[in-house]
């Protein structure tokens, strides 16, 4: 998406961007609504497991345990790879984001509070272990709110100075 950052093809880039922050929440958000059955599953392994090694119970027991452990295992796995698989796209929105805030106009004011806001929000959220995966959701969503807003003001801003696209 790079383009050189004339302040009317400001517009021009938050629309591209908007357009992209849509299709990635639209395709994140059911991923991310997969973590609590995920930590669900994680804490019944943790108990299973204690099962699993536990010499006071039967054998058809501690088997019955393993069994639903590894099915458990499988499911955080499948649900793990549906949701990590999206960590490109958002790496290089959140690139694409970035370069696009860097060459905002600063007028109108509400620009720069728009993107006062958004950078804030430090895109995508992350740790030491990763990206947090919900908050990134919340916050691309906070980006596509924030994105029509922009897109209005500058479109606004732009109609009132007189400049043509």
């Amino acid at each position: 998406m790079k383009r050189s950052p004339k302040p009317v093809q400001f517009i021009d880039d938050v629309s591209t961007l908007l357009s992209k922050a849509t299709a990635l929440h639209n395709s994140l958000r059911p991923a991310v609504d997969d973590i609590p059955q995920i930590n669900q599953a994680a804490e019944e392994c943790t108990l299973l497991a204690r099962s699993m090694n536990d010499l006071g119970l039967a054998e058809q027991a501690r088997d019955r345990a393993r069994r639903k452990w590894e099915r458990l295992q499988k499911l955080i796995k499948r649900k793990l790879k549906r949701l990590t698989a999206h960590k490109s796209n958002v790496t290089q929105f959140a690139a694409e984001l970035s370069y696009v805030l860097a060459y905002a106009p600063v007028e109108p004011t509400q620009l720069r509070t728009i993107r006062d806001e958004i950078e804030r929000l430090g895109f995508p959220a992350q740790n030491t272990a990763g990206i947090l995966w919900q908050n990134t959701a919340r916050n691309l969503a906070i980006v596509v709110r924030t994105s029509v807003i922009t897109s209005k003001a500058a479109n606004d801003y732009h109609f009132k100075t007189g400049q043509q696209k």
